[in-house]
């Protein structure tokens, strides 16, 4: 559906904000609120492990994440040679901060897990109602995210809270820069220092983003596909609308990619070398096969998005090709509905355009993932 313009969408008011939020954390805790006693699971012992073992410094955060060696709890069959190393330190901050606060127990933990899952609900709303101006289609869209079959592990497990934390951020990204960047009406009759505002917390939201989870780095090109998708609504603005031009958006886009740049050499400082873990955990590149693999990822994701088939990890895709007609038929009829949307809807609407484009942004990062 596309922007409804300024006269015909509904605003956002506080009072339609609190209830949505309302109905979604009914819904959450419906879902998943019998998660609350389910404990901790896997690589959440070595998380709490290490995070009572460490402190509050920089590199005692960082290698609270490290999953493998002699430090690990719980160890699997199939795990024995795993080494994972990750950088997620503001995440763990956060995590050791709930976990100080809720004097480590593993309940007061599955409600932070609960509370972050209503909270990227809430921005889910929040970002569908000023795609369309429409609280119905906000709320419709936000029930989605969480009943999504895909959706329903994150809130139950702790060791997804980052994640969700990464998501909450990336999402915050979206709301601001699409304010900065004129994706919607209601953001043409911003002032230059709303605007200014708006661009300097999507950067800190991007910045938090990456210190929560590693596939946060994509932000910047989900930015670009959501100028793009915008692109015939905002071009030859008037100066008296101030939607920013060629030029500051290409400031903004240098900014988010100074900040990858920095992301990137801390982490190396940090970790060293980025390292790719064996099976099961990735599919080395030097590989016979792994062409094919990243094709068959892609048609997997795209499957697990679009029709509701649940995404199993490490498993999956054997499970799918099993049953080939089932695996890429579904994949065919995806492609044959959304060309014939965006061909019947031409020139494309900009909502759909940016459904697009988004996947394609949002799946890259995961496609060397052997789930």
């Amino acid at each position: 559906m596309p922007p409804a313009p300024p006269s015909a969408a509904q605003p956002l008011t506080w009072r339609r904000l609190a209830a949505g939020i309302l109905l979604l954390t009914l819904l959450t805790a419906v879902l998943y609120g019998r998660s609350i006693s389910g404990g901790l699971v896997l690589d959440d012992h070595n998380h709490r492990a290490e995070l009572r073992d460490g402190n509050w410094s920089f590199r005692s955060l960082v290698e609270a994440s490290h999953l493998g060696g002699t430090h690990r709890r719980v160890q699997m069959w199939w795990q024995h040679d795993a080494d994972l190393y990750f950088f997620r330190p503001l995440a763990f901050l956060i995590i050791r901060a709930t976990y100080v606060a809720g004097g480590w127990r593993p309940e007061v933990m599955h409600v932070a897990s609960l509370a972050w899952g209503v909270i990227c609900a809430t921005l889910v709303f929040a970002l569908a109602w000023r795609a369309t101006g429409r609280f119905g289609w906000a709320l419709f869209a936000a029930v989605v995210f969480v009943m999504h079959p895909n959706n329903f592990l994150a809130p139950r497990w702790v060791a997804c809270q980052n994640e969700q934390m990464a998501a909450a951020f990336t999402l915050a990204a979206l709301l601001t820069y699409g304010y900065y960047s004129g994706w919607w009406p209601s953001a043409s009759t911003a002032s230059p220092t709303g605007r200014l505002v708006a661009l300097l917390a999507a950067l800190a939201c991007y910045v938090a983003a990456l210190g929560c989870r590693e596939s946060a780095i994509i932000l910047p090109a989900i930015l670009l596909a959501g100028d793009l998708a915008t692109r015939g609504r905002t071009a030859g603005t008037t100066p008296a609308g101030e939607i920013p031009r060629r030029s500051p958006r290409v400031a903004a886009y240098l900014c988010f990619a100074a900040i990858a740049v920095a992301y990137l050499l801390v982490r190396r400082h940090m970790l060293g070398p980025v390292t790719i873990p064996d099976r099961p955990y990735a599919w080395p590149p030097g590989e016979p096969g792994f062409l094919g693999f990243i094709l068959d990822k892609f048609v997997y994701y795209v499957i697990g998005l679009w029709a509701y088939i649940p995404i199993v990890g490490f498993a999956g895709q054997q499970q799918m090709h099993a049953h080939p007609a089932v695996f890429y038929g579904l994949f065919a009829l995806i492609v044959i509905v959304w060309t014939t949307i965006l061909i019947a809807s031409r020139p494309p609407k900009p909502a759909m355009r940016s459904s697009m484009l988004d996947l394609r942004s949002w799946i890259w990062p995961r496609l060397s993932d052997p789930r």
